[in-house]
C-alpha cells in the first residue's frame, strides 16, 4: 500500500473497485440472461422449456389448495431435530457474540493486574 496515488485514487479506493466490478458485471450478464418465464429462456432446449413450464403451472395449481400448509409449518417447527439445531445455533451465536464482547475486557483487566 506504499504504492504512489493512480488516476486521483489511493490504493485502497482502487482495492473497492476492482473488487466490486466483477459483481456488478455480472449482475448486468444475469439481468440480460435471465428471463421471466421459462418460455423465453432461449438457454434451454424446448423439451426442458416445456417441462419446467408444465411443473410451475402444476405447482400453481397446488400452492391455491394450501389448506394444510400452515399446519405442516407449525409441525416442523415442534420436530426435535429442527429444535435441536435452533438451540446448537443459538448456542454458537451467543457464545461467539460473549467471546467477541467480553475477551476484549477480560484480556485488558488480566494485563492491568499483571
Amino acid at each position: 500500500m506504499e504504492l504512489p496515488r493512480f488516476a486521483g485514487l489511493d490504493n485502497w479506493q482502487w482495492l473497492y473497485i476492482i473488487e466490486a466490478l466483477p459483481a456488478i458485471l455480472l449482475g448486468f450478464l444475469t439481468l440480460r440472461v435471465l428471463t421471466d418465464r421459462p418460455e423465453q429462456a432461449t438457454w434451454l432446449n424446448q423439451e426442458e422449456r416445456s417441462w419446467l413450464a408444465q411443473t410451475l403451472a402444476a405447482e400453481q395449481i397446488q400452492g391455491k389448495s394450501r389448506k394444510g400448509a400452515n399446519r405442516r409449518f407449525w409441525a416442523v417447527l415442534r420436530d426435535p431435530r429442527v429444535l435441536a439445531l435452533a438451540l446448537v445455533y443459538s448456542g454458537t451465536t451467543a457464545g461467539l457474540y460473549a467471546l467477541g464482547f467480553w475477551s476484549p475486557l477480560f484480556w485488558n483487566n488480566l494485563a492491568i493486574r499483571r
